[in-house]
């Protein structure tokens, strides 16, 4: 079992800088990416798996040679600020569950797209620029909630 530490998710945020705001990464392999998602994207901000889904007919072309790969399955992620927030009318809210904080919810348009290619690279398409708020400010940071792993 191990020790989880509270603090490190909060100890270290880089703050990347790409030329475009839309930056295309191409890994070698899915090993490659995982390394770069969990030490450069999940220091920049926090990331929610969104949608994923899978090419079954480029299965067909795994490992041949071909002039372009063709993506094979696509994982979204976006920034966990994406979306609107609900709205609910008063009555739904009971006295019990009332909700302490607001919705963090402000359409941030930053995402990561991850698309494994038939060649057994990795391309992603990392939207990195948040707009609206900045992921690594003191104040957004603590206001983020436990991750899972503390709650345990």
């Amino acid at each position: 079992m191990s020790i989880i530490n509270i603090n490190d998710n909060l100890t270290t945020r880089i703050i990347p800088e790409y030329d475009d705001e839309v930056a295309i990464i191409l890994f070698v392999n899915e090993a490659e990416f995982e390394e770069w998602f969990s030490n450069i994207a999940q220091k920049h901000a926090n990331w929610n798996l969104h949608q994923s889904w899978t090419n079954e007919k480029a299965g067909l072309f795994l490992g041949q040679p071909l002039a372009a790969p063709l993506r094979l399955n696509t994982i979204k992620y976006q920034c966990d600020h994406a979306g609107k927030p609900k709205k609910r009318k008063e009555s739904e809210v009971s006295t019990k569950k009332a909700r302490t904080k607001e919705s963090i919810k402000i359409g941030c348009p930053a995402y990561i797209n991850k698309h494994l290619l038939t060649d057994g690279a990795v391309e992603v398409k990392y939207r990195w620029k948040h707009p609206d708020h900045n992921p690594c400010e003191v104040q957004e940071i603590i206001s983020y909630r436990l991750p899972s792993e503390v709650k345990q």
